[in-house]
């Protein structure tokens, strides 16, 4: 069997980058190949659906994978993640006049945070 792993074309660097992971994967003996997508949503939804067996995601398609997955039932589970991430951080910024001073002031609300 080969493991399929899909991933974000977000950039035409992705296909070096992961044809690169599959010679040497392959070289390892691991049987490898990676499909392209031009989108998150579609991605997750086929890791889901069992199309693809992994899947290299950002935090919000991570998000949306484990809400689908536990409305269909399943479970899923992280395997890796990239040290270039591990000290990630996130900062919440507010306009000047805004009524949200602090963390405080957030709660029983709901904050939403993505990337482009």
């Amino acid at each position: 069997m080969t493991l399929l792993l899909g991933a974000v074309a977000y950039d035409p660097k992705v296909v070096t980058i992961w044809s690169g992971f599959r010679d040497w994967l392959r070289d390892q003996g691991l049987a490898f190949d990676y499909v392209l997508y031009s989108n998150y949503e579609r991605q997750t939804e086929d890791l889901v659906a069992g199309r693809i067996h992994a899947a290299w995601h950002s935090p919000l398609a991570w998000v949306r994978t484990c809400r689908l997955a536990k409305a269909e039932g399943q479970t899923i589970h992280p395997l890796v993640m990239r040290d270039t991430d591990r000290d990630l951080t996130s900062v919440i910024v507010t306009r000047a006049d805004a009524p949200h001073r602090t963390l405080a002031d957030l709660a029983g609300g709901t904050v939403a945070l993505g990337a482009v």
